[in-house]
C-alpha cells in the first residue's frame, strides 16, 4: 500500500503548492488562495477527512 500512494502523494503536494503560493494579478493589485483563511481551512478539513477514511478500515483490508 506504500508503494501505491508515493506518487499520488507527492503529485497532490505539488498541485497544492502551486495552487496556494500562485499570485493573480492585474497589475494594481495581486490576489493569492492563500492569503484567503477560508481556502486553506477546507484544504486542512479535506485532508484530515481523507487521512480518516484511509485508516478507519486498514485492519480489515491487509489482514482479509
Amino acid at each position: 500500500m506504500r508503494h501505491k500512494s508515493t506518487a499520488t502523494t507527492i503529485t497532490s503536494s505539488v498541485i497544492i503548492g502551486f495552487l496556494l503560493n500562485g499570485m493573480v494579478s492585474n497589475g494594481n493589485s495581486s490576489v493569492s488562495l492563500g492569503k484567503m483563511v477560508v481556502v486553506p481551512l477546507i484544504l486542512c478539513i479535506v485532508g484530515v477527512l481523507i487521512g480518516y477514511l484511509s485508516y478507519w478500515n486498514i485492519d480489515n483490508k491487509d489482514l482479509g
